[in-house]
């Protein structure tokens, strides 16, 4: 993972770079996780260019001197295809952006095989045949 220069900025938001390699075929449910404290992420992130909205699952606010809040963000990638290397870019909304946790998740999405499709098309044609039968007189 890298970040734009110092990974904590007071000076300006910080934008992060993350990658994930080894997942050349299949198809692929993608997250990005991270917690954070101080200032907020950014509402969305991208995934080898492909955008993403943020889903906030966790927030409270910080008392004392730090400020801010702490929270935890997600962002989602559906039916994703397979890469050799999977890049994130995701930044804070401002500066003092602190950077907690960090995960990535690459969740296989089942591909029915072509047998199995089959064997559904011919269940269901028999379904229909028989309940057609059961109507005429």
């Amino acid at each position: 993972m890298t970040g734009g220069g110092n990974i904590y900025s007071f000076a300006a938001p910080t934008a992060f770079t993350a990658t994930l390699a080894g997942l050349a075929s299949g198809t692929w449910d993608i997250y990005l996780r991270i917690a954070t404290l101080g200032t907020t992420a950014n509402e969305v992130a991208t995934l080898n260019g492909l955008t993403a909205s943020r889903t906030v699952t966790y927030t409270e606010a910080i008392s004392g001197g730090f400020g801010g809040g702490e929270e935890e963000s997600l962002w989602h990638w559906s039916l994703v295809p397979g890469a050799s290397t999977f890049t994130f870019n995701f930044s804070a909304s401002g500066s003092s952006l602190s950077l907690d946790q960090v995960a990535l998740y690459a969740v296989p999405v089942p591909v029915p095989e072509p047998g199995a499709l089959g064997l559904l098309a011919a269940g269901l044609g028999a379904a229909a045949l028989l309940g057609r039968r059961r109507r005429q007189p």
